[in-house]
């Protein structure tokens, strides 16, 4: 049986793709709930043209819309539990892949775990994040600006407490593994040239 070989053209083509794929955009905000992250993150989509993704954003839209998706995730979305890790990578997926001039992604991943899962995926597919940006806000200030949205069942003083513990024990270990050293760990959240940023 004969091997099938790229022609010059397949190959050119295949590279011009790559070359694509490296110059886009593709940003990681990482930061507790009330931090800014999706105005930064629109601050950023719109200076640099690529696409603000929020996990939160589309989560809750699902939610509101009672989709099916959404009626699976509204208990972990009103008590401010994380939603499970393949959930949220389906939901994702179609909106990461389709951000073809780059991408600046916020609230997800928030764990280590998360993190290493969704790595495997989109450096496959070429759509790895290239830096991670963290929002450091104080704890006073969070809470006050998530009090003050007064959205409904999930920003009670309760929940908010909880959405905090759960930020401190769960995404504070991704935050201190991608500011490793000068630069991001690939394992952690693929940052490949660029270095991490810390924002007060």
């Amino acid at each position: 049986m004969g091997v099938d070989k790229e022609s010059p053209q397949q190959r050119e083509s295949g590279q011009v793709a790559r070359r694509e794929q490296s110059d886009q955009m593709r940003l990681l905000l990482i930061g507790a709930p009330g931090a800014g992250k999706g105005t930064q993150a629109a601050r950023l989509a719109a200076r640099f043209g690529i696409v603000h993704i929020s996990s939160g954003d589309l989560l809750r839209r699902h939610v509101r819309d009672r989709t099916s998706l959404g009626q699976r995730v509204k208990s972990y979305v009103d008590q401010g539990d994380l939603v499970p890790d393949a959930v949220v990578m389906d939901m994702l997926r179609k909106p990461v892949l389709a951000a073809a001039n780059g991408y600046v992604l916020d609230g997800f991943p928030r764990t280590v775990e998360q993190a290493k899962a969704s790595y495997s995926v989109v450096r496959a597919l070429g759509a790895e994040v290239q830096a991670a940006i963290h929002l450091d806000v104080p704890r006073e200030e969070l809470v006050r600006r998530l009090l003050a949205r007064g959205r409904g069942s999930d920003d009670t003083e309760a929940v908010v407490e909880h959405r905090l513990r759960v930020y401190l024990d769960n995404t504070v270990p991704l935050r201190s593994t991608t500011q490793a050293g000068n630069g991001c760990s690939p394992s952690m959240v693929a940052a490949r040239r660029m270095p991490c940023t810390r924002t007060s």
